[in-house]
């Protein structure tokens, strides 16, 4: 639009160059399109109005109907802090919420105007990578015909050492040949929108690649595990009791990748979402929040989809599995506590008999699988309803483990100093895999890792999958956390060593067996 203005001074001899153009709507069933312009001149007619409205109808060579409107041009501090709180809102509303109009504050100071912003850690962060001041930046310089210099601050002690380090830090990580966006853009057809609007113009995704907390995102797939749960309002009916209401999960997946959606209906739209079913291909737009180490998309926006095949170009010659063990050989199953799964001489149902299971679970030294490393992986195989064997190493990574994670898993340097590493581990384990369903809870972070690691030594981990925490979510509804640790306790199954590989998986192995009936 920057030409748009050129056309027009070129035209007047610059008789308009203390003009802007604030802001552009475009009505697609009109073919309309509505342009708000900002003009400073001490005198501006109508005749003025006139002239610019018909250069812009040549400039657009009247494919489409123009509109134009006019505002004079006025700014003060609190103007400025107006612009820049609704441009976060439009362009950062996963963050729009930290960033109150008390953590602006604009100065004016020799006809240039210092606008402080003020924010969490979270928010700060948030900003430096997408680079925001850049693009506020350019926001006020297409709106604007002020100066107005732009301070993002981080509320802390010593902000201005801590600015400059974290501002390192985060240029590094972003800059990084080694760092990727490994993210996949799709385009799908056949939108069809069932609640709100997707935006055509917008980016779509698929669940895969790094996604970032408080991010607002667009990302297509197919609807799996879908749920209506129910929870009470703060708000109370005429009779004084709680109001019950719905809301709606599900998996979003595409191939072996899926990301956890909520979605909270209005009243309006209640009914439409329950049009969603298992299998459905759809586009759901919304704000990533973070539960833990797993993110879940909040819905605003939903659509149904086409989405296309994204082939796999793997122009890799997978290995083989070996013929023999080589060096982490698999055990058998030994029972150490009653079994109360089954009864004596229950039927195992056809769906456990006629399929080889392994139940696994990882340690790690963090939660990144593209710079991270596996410590110790423990698994169970299961054959017709009954553990049979076990796989358990703990593996010598070539970083060093991080302290909080010695905490957390028990696992040092110094127990893991004589372990095999994952090269030597990894090609057994694959062997152990092989031709079973494996199980893990919460799949998506374990399969990361033995994926990762796989590819790079040669092995193709493509075994069928299931997410013991969707059964879990199915199976035991209503838990307030859906850890391991609160799901087994519901089912009266014994955890002890939590996060440590083997205990974990045992114990998500007999959530399994109680829950394969969900499956």
């Amino acid at each position: 639009m920057m030409k748009l203005l050129k056309c027009i001074n070129d035209k007047e001899n610059n008789k308009y160059k203390k003009l802007k153009l604030s802001n552009v709507v475009y009505d697609k069933d009109n073919n309309l399109a509505i342009l708000r312009f900002v003009y400073k001149q001490e005198y501006f007619t109508d005749d003025d109005k006139k002239c610019i409205q018909t250069h812009v109808e040549e400039y657009f060579n009247k494919t489409i109907k123009i509109k134009t409107k006019f505002k004079k041009y006025f700014i003060d501090e609190d103007v400025i802090t107006i612009n820049v709180i609704n441009y976060i809102k439009n362009n950062f509303c996963g963050i729009a919420k930290g960033v109150k109009k008390s953590n602006i504050v604009v100065i004016n100071e020799n006809e240039k105007y210092k606008l402080t912003i003020k924010c969490d850690t979270t928010a700060y962060n948030y900003f430096l990578s997408f680079n925001f001041v850049e693009k506020l930046q350019d926001f006020i310089k297409k709106t604007m015909f002020d100066k107005v210099e732009i301070c993002l601050q981080e509320k802390s002690n010593n902000t201005l050492k801590i600015l400059e380090e974290q501002n390192k830090q985060l240029m590094k990580k972003y800059n990084d040949n080694n760092i990727l966006d490994e993210r996949v853009i799709v385009l799908p057809t056949d939108i069809m929108n069932l609640i709100g609007k997707i935006e055509k113009n917008k980016e779509i995704y698929l669940p895969v690649g790094q996604i970032y907390e408080n991010e607002n995102i667009t990302i297509g797939g197919f609807v799996n595990y879908l749920l209506v749960n129910k929870y009470l309002s703060k708000r109370k009916n005429t009779e004084g009791e709680q109001i019950e209401k719905e809301y709606f999960t599900f998996e979003l997946a595409y191939n072996n990748n899926s990301l956890r959606v909520i979605y909270f209906p209005r009243i309006a739209d209640k009914e439409k979402a329950k049009l969603l079913e298992n299998n459905k291909s759809i586009l759901v737009n919304g704000v990533l929040e973070k539960d833990g180490d797993r993110f879940t998309l909040k819905a605003k926006n939903i659509a149904f989809a086409r989405l296309p095949e994204i082939e796999n170009k793997e122009i890799q010659v997978y290995k083989e599995v070996n013929s023999n063990y080589q060096l982490i050989f698999p055990k058998s199953y030994q029972v150490v506590e009653q079994q109360f799964l089954f009864v004596e001489n229950s039927p195992v149902s056809n769906f456990l008999q006629n399929n080889t299971f392994v139940v696994f679970d990882l340690e790690t030294t963090g939660l990144d699988s593209s710079k991270d490393e596996i410590t110790e992986i423990g698994a169970v195989k299961i054959v017709n309803g009954e553990l049979t064997e076990t796989f358990s190493t703990l593996i010598k990574p070539k970083q060093i483990i991080p302290d909080f994670i010695v905490k957390m898993t028990g696992i040092s340097n110094e127990l893991v100093k004589d372990a095999p590493s994952i090269e030597e581990v990894l090609p057994d384990f694959y062997k152990f895999c092989h031709g079973s369903t494996i199980v893990a809870y919460n799949i998506n972070f374990d399969y990361k890792f033995i994926n990762h690691f796989g590819l790079k030594l040669g092995y193709k981990f493509k075994n069928k999958q299931i997410d013991a925490m969707h059964l879990a979510r199915i199976g035991i509804p209503n838990l307030k956390r859906y850890t391991l640790k609160d799901a087994v306790n519901k089912l009266g199954i014994n955890l002890t060593n939590a996060h440590r590989a083997m205990f974990d998986t045992v114990a998500t192995a007999k959530l399994f067996l109680a829950l394969s009936d969900y499956v």
